[in-house]
């Protein structure tokens, strides 16, 4: 048989629960302390004003014993008790040796015990005495005696009107803890609230901290943060299934193009419908598909290993831009003509992959000469700023709309500036340029250029430190 645990005390009433208990306690300590301080003052005041009446005999105790000792002794406790005899007070005067000489009323059985100092309570009563006759040699002992009925009553009526104070102060502190507790936590229920949808799947809901102390406000905006954070991975989560949706389509769509073109001329080689002539141009062209296909899983492969492992894909190095360039001369001019690209280089020593480089150079200048006019050179400089070094590659083409420049890296992305596929390439080259930039620690960005039309690719990259261009000097 299963139990149901009893549900947690609400933070609120706790709060309120322990203030108030914590109050009591201290109206409690103080209650005692009051109680046992009123009782020590009224007794020693009670005490005081009955020696004070023993004082102003003591003239009159001192004659007579002084003429009339020890035999006056008897004719002195009359005097005292009938002069200190009033309403409320009794006397009682003994001998030396403990025989009753005076009282003012039945005494009970026993003598008080003696008090020169202070007070007594005895049988409810407030009791002082003093010695009468030399203080060494006593003729006998004066005690006078009041009830302490009086004072009980005073102190039990002062615990009365304490208790009911501190009841008022009690419910009063209880009903103003409440309302401030209920305002301390008002930030914390418009938290748990904030919490309960971000749970139900409302990424991105903030808590209104208006009003929040201090601790609270920094919980509240640990929960905010959170719930951006969380808002901000969804969103990148989707943006990244989109992303890979789209992938899988356009990479899809890139090989079925030439698969189906393939499969085409293969159908009408099969069926033996193609002469000697046209048949050689149908196996050109499906050599010129397979191709295609060849450097489409190429360019795939290459950005799947860049995704993966960035780091173990590079190989950095110091790298002379200027020196570099001017070893690719030959190489440009066979690939694009003579005067096709114009290089302007600074010496700057940037740390990065020459294979990679040359990779992300060539993509950049394929990308410039499909869309650059003829005649129109294409300029590829290299220069130092600031502590970075930027390789620069311009063209003349017709430029980037501006609403295709935050997609111009990303995979299969074709805008109106021409990404067609009449101008061939299948929209990897630049997100492959991208994922080898970023994988040696550098930037790459696309505008249009100031002076004119066209398009400006600036790839930033780290200098390379001393000791490493020491050492590529050393090696050279």
């Amino acid at each position: 048989m299963s139990t149901v645990a009893p549900a947690p005390p609400s933070l609120r009433r706790t709060l309120v629960l322990r203030q108030t208990i914590l109050l009591t306690l201290l109206l409690v300590m103080i209650g005692a302390t009051q109680f046992v301080v009123l009782r020590s003052v009224l007794l020693h005041t009670t005490a005081a004003s009955l020696r004070s009446e023993v004082a102003v005999l003591e003239p009159i105790i001192h004659h007579s014993l002084t003429r009339n000792r020890p035999a006056g002794f008897s004719a002195l406790a009359a005097i005292l008790l009938e002069r200190l005899h009033a309403p409320g007070v009794e006397v009682i005067i003994a001998n030396r040796y403990g025989m009753l000489m005076a009282s003012s009323s039945t005494v009970p059985q026993g003598l008080p015990p003696p008090a020169p100092t202070g007070y007594a309570l005895w049988q409810g009563r407030v009791v002082v005495s003093a010695a009468l006759g030399p203080p060494r040699h006593p003729l006998g002992t004066l005690w006078l005696l009041t009830g302490a009925g009086p004072l009980w009553t005073i102190l039990r009526r002062d615990m009365e009107v304490y208790g009911l104070l501190s009841l008022l102060a009690l419910t009063a502190t209880a009903v103003m803890g409440l309302i401030s507790v209920n305002r301390s936590l008002a930030p914390l229920q418009r938290m748990l609230k904030a919490t309960s949808r971000i749970a139900a799947g409302n990424y991105g809901t903030t808590a209104d901290l208006a009003g929040a102390p201090e601790e609270l406000a920094r919980l509240g905006e640990a929960i905010n943060t959170m719930s951006r954070a969380v808002a901000d991975a969804f969103a990148g989560e989707r943006a990244s299934q989109e992303q890979m949706r789209r992938f899988l389509a356009d990479a899809s769509h890139e090989l079925r193009t030439p698969l189906t073109a393939i499969r085409g001329f293969l159908s009408l080689l099969d069926a033996g419908e193609l002469d000697a002539a046209e048949s050689a141009t149908a196996l050109a062209a499906m050599r010129q598909q397979t191709a295609r296909m060849q450097r489409l899983v190429e360019s795939l492969l290459t950005l799947s290993r860049l995704d993966a492992s960035p780091e173990t894909q590079v190989h950095p190095q110091a790298l002379d831009l200027a020196a570099w360039l001017a070893g690719l001369a030959p190489t440009l001019t066979g690939l694009y003509g003579e005067g096709r690209v114009a290089v302007q280089a600074q010496p700057v020593t940037v740390w990065a992959d020459p294979e990679r480089m040359q990779e992300v150079l060539f993509n950049l200048l394929d990308n410039a000469h499909r869309y650059t006019p003829p005649g129109q050179p294409i300029t590829v400089t290299a220069a130092r700023e600031g502590n970075q070094g930027v390789l620069t590659v311009a063209d003349r083409g017709p430029g980037i709309r501006e609403a295709d420049l935050p997609h111009l890296f990303e995979r299969f992305y074709r805008g109106d500036r021409g990404r067609s596929r009449h101008q061939g390439g299948a929209g990897l080259g630049l997100a492959i340029v991208r994922a080898s930039v970023e994988a040696q620690k550098g930037t790459v960005s696309a505008a249009n250029r100031s002076d004119g039309p066209g398009a400006l690719f600036r790839v930033v990259l780290p200098l390379a430190a001393p000791h490493a261009v020491t050492a590529s000097a050393a090696r050279s």
